[in-house]
């Protein structure tokens, strides 16, 4: 009977982390995202096609090969499910600024059949001020975007790349 009430919890605690964590990565699932941000949004990352891009300036941009490990594709993955990405607006340019040569955001997610695509034109350099007036949405959104970017800009790929020449004024 002790057996028995033990397997029986047991069974209930499998459960309970299977429907508690149904929705976190599943290395089977169609997850794959376009990160483009920096001046223009002429940087970023494609795991659709396992690519970086590097702005260069003056020298337009280059592209190489890159692929996120499964441990950065799961902590990304579950960071989006934790902030519900889908459920975002699709235009995170609410708020006044008042900036020149804007950083452009753009992320194109796919987890399963459903897409999304997320705008945000922001200041480079966010003053306490601005940061402030973010709403959860942007502050999560940011978070998510530096999280991302600290990921390219570590990896061997990235730092391989020519320098950039010149700058934005």
């Amino acid at each position: 009977a002790v057996a028995v009430a033990i397997l029986l919890a047991l069974v209930g605690v499998f459960i309970n982390f299977r429907v508690n964590y149904k929705n976190y990565y599943d290395p089977f699932i169609d997850f794959e995202f376009r990160l483009d941000f920096g001046a223009y949004g002429r940087s970023g990352i494609n795991t659709f096609n396992n690519t970086i891009t590097k702005d260069l300036v003056l020298e337009g941009n280059v592209v190489t090969g890159f692929s996120l490990t499964e441990r950065q594709r799961m902590i990304i993955y579950n960071k989006m499910v934790d902030m519900d990405i889908m459920s975002y607006s699709s235009d995170l340019n609410y708020g006044v600024y008042d900036f020149i040569h804007p950083e452009n955001l753009a992320l194109n997610v796919r987890i399963g059949a459903e897409d999304k695509t997320i705008y945000w034109s922001t200041p480079w350099d966010f003053s306490k001020e601005d940061i402030d007036k973010l709403s959860e949405e942007q502050t999560e959104f940011l978070e998510l975007v530096n999280y991302i970017r600290r990921i390219v800009y570590k990896s061997k790929e990235y730092r391989n790349l020519p320098k950039h020449s010149g700058g934005y004024l």
